[in-house]
């Protein structure tokens, strides 16, 4: 079975529901948001199930959208499945009031070095 942006929907809303937003699709990469408290339920699960086998990080990021009030700062990841050749990206969004951030270093190794980059240009991924 081929793994298709649509198939990775549908199972990321039958696990997490209306809890995951702003699902699109540019360029053929499938995004979308999460809430900061499941960032790791998030990527275990796309991590895990046989389907899907996202094991591989390709990158992290901060981003910084100052007029966005309560969500000025964000992670953006970005996971591959390397069996078949699909990526996606997903953002989780915090405030400057409370910037944590959980890590990502338990599942994925090389977000160690991307989260401490992220953290000194922005200070918030613990």
């Amino acid at each position: 079975m081929s793994l298709t942006n649509e198939h990775i929907k549908n199972r990321l809303v039958e696990k997490f529901g209306e809890a995951l937003t702003n699902f699109e699709e540019s360029y053929g990469i499938m995004s979308f948001h999460a809430p900061k408290e499941i960032n790791l339920k998030v990527m275990q699960f796309l991590y895990d199930e046989e389907d899907l086998q996202f094991r591989f990080m390709t990158d992290l990021c901060g981003v910084h959208y100052p007029d966005n009030v309560g969500a000025e700062l964000g992670v953006v990841y970005h996971l591959h499945n390397l069996v078949q050749n699909v990526r996606l990206r997903f953002k989780v969004f915090t405030s400057v009031a409370a910037p944590q951030v959980f890590t990502a270093t338990q599942l994925f190794a090389t977000a160690n070095w991307q989260e401490r980059e992220t953290y000194d240009f922005y200070g918030w991924i613990s």
